[in-house]
């Protein structure tokens, strides 16, 4: 059976701002299990939004027996007009849509006229079934593990799976269905790659606390490939793009298990041997595995602070994190001269000027060498998109054909952007403040803590020319990355990478 996996690579206006596509361990995964089992498969890679008769084009050109759609929240509008012109263009030929909004809202996603099936968790062995039943004859009457699927107008709900386990029983993923040097990390010689799935963690804004209760076997959602498969795959990536010098370890929390990483780690810097970057979360760090990064070759961990608030931590988003573990570990990565990256996140339900207020002198504490200062994106069936809902931020019938904010009087959009806009200097500034003597420290602080709060401030001019600047940075950093790559990764390791 020839089958073609459509991936909407793109935000939610449509666009990319990479102008390059992302990998996806998730298609390269499905790809080589189903391939595994003697079929064809082709990837429609969209890595910006298309117009009508282009897509027609291109699927008819594939002329394919079955077709997949792997889909995101933020881009399952464009989803849903890709499968209505899909069925426009072949007619005869099923359609299944897969991926983590599928997971999330099934019933929403096989509503869709144009949708034949829906795949539910892991797809590879869903989907290897579902390929069964068609080239059989699509009999009637049949409940596929995994699978919701129509049948003379009833909905058929396949029950859910167990999560693939062990992991290593799959194929190493597909990586060479993309055109692989043209994706954006590997465009910088850098490899995107990904040992796990899932997550332990139960964090209110994150999808993985809904995903898990999916499966039947949810202890074993959190899943590692076995360290010699993991080096398996890197070292087939590398045989085939020798010319690649960095790695990029996608996985929630790379050493989530202690054994699993040492062993890991030293597999890698003996066969591998390239400096990589990683995941890690502030509460499990231990000075052994920090050591243990730092040997194997690792130049940048990223840390999830979300907020510098307490009670935003603790009651809102149930991270379980404190700020003495977080300092912590920020502090023992530059002992140990390790680069961090942290993420946090402004217009959370609840939040105000002062609440991000908190999360901005938080990160003049911890110093990251980079930081990213995200705007709240509900996701549908997470607590806080539920808790959003009955506080009345966002209504219940929500649409994702644009950008999703909270409506939160006490923190309008206005306010949102300027945090985010202005995080980074506004932690500049206060990192510097904290160099000077104590009294002069604590004034000059309480006067910027007085501006920063202060609702009088023209927050739609500031975010206007804070935005200018920043679109034209970006365009730099682009072409800088797009037409001078060696450039690019010397500016970006002399200001990331610790010698």
């Amino acid at each position: 059976m020839k089958l073609l996996l459509i991936y909407p690579d793109f935000n939610a206006s449509g666009d990319n701002p990479s102008g390059k596509g992302f990998y996806s361990d998730g298609i390269a995964a499905l790809s080589a299990y189903i391939k595994q089992e003697g079929h064809q498969v082709n990837l429609f890679h969209l890595v910006h939004s298309v117009e009508e008769d282009e897509f027609k084009s291109q699927i008819r050109n594939f002329s394919p027996d079955l077709i997949g759609i792997s889909t995101r929240t933020s881009i399952y509008n464009y989803t849903k007009q890709f499968s209505q012109w899909s069925k426009a263009a072949l007619p005869y030929t099923p359609l299944i849509i897969g991926g983590v909004h599928a997971t999330l809202v099934p019933d929403e996603v096989i509503s869709e006229p144009e949708v034949d099936a829906v795949s539910i968790g892991d797809g590879e062995f869903n989907l290897k079934e579902y390929i069964d039943w068609v080239e059989n004859g699509c009999k009637p009457d049949l409940r596929i593990a995994g699978i919701y699927r129509k049948e003379n107008g009833e909905i058929l709900k396949g029950e859910a799976r167990p999560c693939i386990t062990p992991l290593s029983q799959l194929p190493i993923p597909d990586f060479e269905i993309f055109d692989y040097k043209s994706l954006f990390s590997p465009s910088i010689k850098t490899i995107p790659v990904m040992l796990s799935r899932g997550c332990p963690f139960m964090c209110t804004y994150c999808c993985n606390h809904q995903i898990k209760q999916v499966y039947p076997n949810i202890n074993e959602y959190t899943r590692f490939f076995t360290p010699e498969k993991s080096i398996e795959y890197i070292k087939a990536i590398l045989e085939k793009y020798p010319d690649m010098k960095y790695v990029d370890f996608r996985d929630n929390i790379l050493p989530f298990n202690i054994d699993w990483f040492i062993d890991f780690s030293e597999r890698y810097k003996k066969e591998i041997n390239l400096p990589f970057a990683c995941r890690y979360r502030a509460n499990l760090v231990k000075e052994e595995v920090i050591i243990a990064l730092k040997n194997a070759g690792c130049y940048l961990v990223h840390f999830g602070v979300e907020t510098g608030n307490d009670h935003m931590s603790n009651v809102i988003l149930k991270r379980a994190i404190n700020r003495e573990q977080l300092i912590n570990a920020f502090d023992l990565c530059h002992k140990h001269g390790l680069s961090t990256l942290a993420y946090n996140m402004v217009g959370l339900p609840d939040e105000d000027l002062v609440k991000a207020l908190d999360t901005i002198k938080l990160n003049s504490i911890l110093k990251p060498e980079r930081m990213l200062m995200a705007i709240f994106y509900p996701y549908p069936k997470t607590s806080l998109y539920e808790y959003s809902i009955q506080k009345g931020y966002i209504p219940d019938n929500l649409s994702y054909a644009d950008e999703v904010r909270l409506s939160q009087p006490q923190f309008p959009d206005e306010e949102v952007d300027f945090i985010s806009t202005y995080s980074k200097l506004l932690i500049r500034i206060y990192s510097i403040i904290k160099n000077f003597p104590d009294g002069l420290a604590r004034f000059l602080e309480k006067i910027l803590d007085k501006i920063v709060i202060t609702k009088k401030k023209p927050h739609k001019i500031l975010n206007k020319i804070a935005m200018s600047i920043k679109a034209n940075i970006n365009r730099l950093k682009s072409f800088i990355r797009t037409n001078f790559p060696r450039l690019y990764l010397k500016l970006r390791d002399f200001l990331v990478i610790k010698k």
